[in-house]
């Protein structure tokens, strides 16, 4: 209704154009949907810098260390890395919670996100264990941006591999942001995307709330003990870089989940972020071979990789993650 409420207000400023000006209507409407988008676009980067921005402290939370735990695991069944050689870009990287785990199989590893409190946190584990920068840093940069700063072009063509945890859902150009990622990959690099097999749950059942989650028979978090709860969702970075995310249609602020604080809605093709309001469009195994093939990319291989069940005031959601990895030609 706001998003509504203020088109027509831009469009009714447009039409007063129109009398005051040589403009056609059609031509000051124009301006008033371009103005409208990048107000909007603004709005969801700033927020999403924001959201983050106070979640980094306590991002690394029981739940969330479980979730990258395991998707770390994920990667190593598809990927084999090289302690002595292998360079990774860890993109929406946030606090570090899947790449940190994987300084000891590679040469290099470089984590990348838009919050600069969420890279801080990032490089702050770094140092606490002595690990130096030329083994592992985070930047904040927005690689995504179509005006790349140098820092970012000198990055491009450095890794082999790329990785993305949780995030790319968030994401409304994927094809788009997959021949992004690619650009920082070798010649026969890997792409690798952890990310919710969100194809048949309700858009409030992916919410990570004040609820316990199980993955392998194993049981984390504490169990809600009320229905009004601050929800905890998977993932990051979103652009709408951004991620972050991612993707995001809202009512909102992640990628991280990167959530937002304005309110429009995309329908039902949404899930939930961090604090419980509805900001991606969902994402099928289906859809991301089909991003993975329009990306250009080849030996596209997708499979569904473990299950978390969220389990909340009396009943369970079985929540499946799969694993895409794709090679540049």
């Amino acid at each position: 209704m706001v998003r509504v409420i203020l088109l027509l207000y831009l469009v009714s400023i447009s039409t007063y154009t129109v009398l005051t000006s040589s403009l056609t209507l059609n031509e000051t409407g124009s301006i008033a949907i371009e103005l409208f988008q990048e107000m909007e676009e603004k709005s969801v980067a700033e927020r999403n810098v924001e959201m983050f921005a106070s979640l980094a402290a306590q991002w690394d939370d029981e739940k969330m260390v479980a979730v990258n735990k395991r998707s770390v695991e994920a990667i190593r069944e598809v990927y084999t890395f090289n302690k002595d050689s292998t360079t990774l870009l860890d993109f929406a990287c946030g606090t570090g919670l899947a790449s940190h785990q994987l300084i000891p199989d590679c040469k290099q590893v470089i984590g990348v996100d838009i919050t600069p409190e969420m890279v801080q946190v990032f490089n702050q584990k770094l140092s606490a264990q002595g690990i130096q920068k030329d083994q592992a840093q985070a930047l904040c940069l927005n690689i995504l941006d179509s005006n790349p700063t140098q820092q970012v072009k000198d990055l491009r063509g450095h890794f082999d591999v790329v990785i993305c945890l949780h995030a790319f859902h968030h994401f409304e150009e994927r094809v788009q942001t997959a021949q992004k990622l690619a650009e920082f990959l070798k010649s026969g690099g890997a792409l690798i995307i952890v990310d919710i097999q969100q194809s048949h749950l309700r858009d409030d059942q992916y919410a990570m709330d004040n609820s316990q989650i199980q993955i392998d028979g194993v049981t984390y978090g504490q169990p809600s003990s009320h229905s009004q709860s601050q929800s905890h969702s998977h993932g990051h970075n979103h652009q709408h870089e951004h991620n972050h995310g991612h993707n995001h249609g809202h009512n909102h602020q992640h990628g991280h989940n990167h959530g937002h604080n304005h309110q429009h809605n995309h329908g039902s093709n949404e899930h939930l972020d961090r604090h419980g309001k509805s900001i991606v469009e969902k994402l099928t195994q289906e859809e991301m071979k089909q991003v993975l093939d329009n990306a250009g990319l080849k030996d596209v291989l997708i499979k569904e990789s473990y299950t978390l069940t969220k389990q909340s005031q009396g009943s369970s959601v079985q929540i499946p993650f799969f694993i895409a990895k794709a090679t540049k030609p």
